[in-house]
């Protein structure tokens, strides 16, 4: 009785934690556009993208409908509306394959400025005006046009700007500029308004965009970054111990021994090598002869091989 409610308890903080994590990242969210079929706004603010010309395709989950393919032709999405917050938090997913010089993720341009992330010649570049047409950019080294999705985040405290890829933090700069959007213009997804024109568009994959007046913690953003992995298929068509996804002989004949890549594997023991490495086993650590290893064998086999007593005498 003791185990049940000790099972049922734990259970329940771990049901309140999860709702008390969901919570929080609800909280100060502007803009939520998980592009489920549309470019609504999911976080209950009406702040709707009014979308020109990027299609519909499967997400990174395989979810059909569920992200926007942009094709460098003035595809664009454009969100109002967002206030003057004195703190800020951009995140969202892309995937780009394409070797464009300049291909522009997200921009908050007009009369304040054009901050914003571009990709660069296969790299992510985090751009910050620090004056009218200067600007402060940081370069990621690692290359991110590998049609792989990837996320970004960006966090503004009112003084510092930070920048993450794939939920990792990669520099940080002062900046005590305030973010205005109704006053400056327009939030702006796949392209880059300047002087009246529309150029740098993007040419790739945007997903699961979200938009926060307040700055969200490294917890929070590796929640988010981890947020739906738990989907993912571990189907084993031919029942090798190898997932289709990773399986590279996907139509291994069925009893095979496999190694890693869940090819046929070479130079294994022979059945008589494994019986004779078990019988060693449990000569070793069958301490009251029962031909098992229990839990408790287990245990004194670890404490011997530590050091920490000494072997059994049988």
């Amino acid at each position: 009785m003791k185990k049940i409610f000790t099972t049922v308890l734990i259970l329940v903080v771990v049901f309140i934690m999860a709702g008390v994590s969901m919570a929080e990242l609800t909280d100060g969210l502007l803009g939520y556009y998980p592009f489920n079929g549309n470019a609504n706004d999911e976080s209950g603010n009406g702040n709707n993208a009014d979308i020109n010309g990027p299609t519909l395709i499967s997400d990174r989950h395989g979810n059909a409908n569920s992200a926007y393919h942009f094709n460098g032709d003035a595809n664009q999405m454009e969100i109002s509306n967002l206030g003057s917050p004195s703190q800020a938090t951009f995140c969202g997913w892309f995937r780009q394959d394409d070797s464009l010089s300049i291909s522009s993720i997200y921009k908050i341009y007009d009369t304040c400025g054009a901050d914003g992330i571009q990709i660069e010649n296969g790299k992510l570049a985090f751009h910050l005006e620090v004056g009218r047409g200067n600007y402060n950019v940081f370069t990621t080294t690692q290359s991110v046009n590998d049609n792989i999705w990837h996320f970004f985040t960006v966090t503004y405290d009112g003084q510092n700007i930070k920048y993450f890829l794939d939920s990792n933090e990669l520099h940080s700069i002062e900046n005590s500029a305030s973010i205005d959007y109704d006053g400056c213009g327009r939030f702006y997804i796949g392209t880059h308004w300047s002087s009246g024109y529309q150029h740098e568009n993007f040419i790739g994959d945007l997903d699961d965009f979200r938009i926060y007046n307040r700055v969200l913690s490294d917890t929070e953003i590796q929640q988010i970054y981890n947020e739906g992995s738990e989907t993912c298929n571990y189907t084993d068509s031919d029942n090798d111990g190898v997932i289709d996804s990773i399986d590279k002989c996907p139509d291994t004949a069925s009893g095979s021994y496999t190694d890693k890549d869940g090819c046929p594997a070479s130079g294994l023991y022979t059945q008589e090598q494994l019986n004779n490495v078990i019988s060693e086993i449990l000569l070793w650590g069958d301490i009251d002869g029962d031909k098992k290893i229990s839990l408790s064998e287990a245990v004194h086999a670890l404490q011997v091989t530590s050091g920490i007593t000494e072997p059994a005498i049988k």
